[in-house]
């Protein structure tokens, strides 16, 4: 391999991992708690992301750090686990046929 096709190819594989690092903080910058902003706080000996003035109306998530609280949040977030939506699951209401 000449000198010239080597660094091609360092710089090929340089702008992929530039790539792939632009799609990994493009999907960080957009999850739920990073957009909704929750509050994250300490709740006993785990940790509390809430969006809404309780956890009985907002959307939560709990875990044993900030970060798995987060993750918890954005999950309970996509999955339209608000108490409302699992009220609702629960009684059986808005079910499709």
């Amino acid at each position: 391999m000449t000198d010239i096709s080597f660094y091609a190819d360092q710089m090929r594989h340089a702008a992929w991992e530039a790539c792939g690092s632009i799609v990994e903080a493009s999907r960080a910058a957009s999850a739920p708690h990073v957009l909704m902003r929750p509050t994250i706080f300490p709740d006993g000996t785990s940790w509390c992301a809430l969006l809404g003035e309780n956890i009985n109306d907002g959307i939560v998530g709990f875990g044993d750090t900030p970060a798995e609280a987060c993750a918890a949040f954005d999950k309970a977030w996509r999955e339209g686990r608000t108490p409302d939506a699992m009220i609702a699951a629960r009684k059986g209401e808005g079910a499709t046929p």
